[in-house]
């Protein structure tokens, strides 16, 4: 997930235009470590001046909680038409936007509607 959000950044940022959405789901199978990793990630979205996060799921809203305190505009979702609703409000033709979570959450569903939207309008 460092690697993905980083790197989205850098690509985000060097376009020089448009916002920067990061759609996250729980990271799962981290056992005990998985409050603090989820806290590491929202602190790095703010970091890295992410514009908004849509967090989905019980961890990815303390990575929420995290990055709303580093700058990052914060939409908590509580299901995935939520976060499908979250992007295309705050999204234009300009916006990148990143979808990442772990498997488990499925957020192919995010990413399918997003990509489907894409190719007609």
């Amino acid at each position: 997930m460092v690697s993905a959000l980083t790197t989205f950044a850098q690509i985000s940022h060097s376009r020089g235009r448009g916002r920067s959405i990061f759609v996250m789901g729980d990271m799962l199978d981290l056992g005990q470590r998985a409050k603090t990793e989820h806290r590491k990630i929202g602190d790095l979205a703010g970091e890295l001046g992410i514009e908004v996060m849509v967090a989905y799921g019980k961890l990815a809203h303390i990575a929420g909680e995290r990055a709303q305190k580093k700058g990052s505009q914060v939409i908590y979702a509580q299901s995935y038409a939520e976060a499908v609703r979250a992007v295309k409000k705050n999204m234009d033709n300009k916006t990148s936007i990143l979808v990442k979570g772990s498997r488990g959450m499925r957020m192919e569903n995010v990413a399918d509607v997003l990509v489907a939207r894409r190719r007609v309008g």
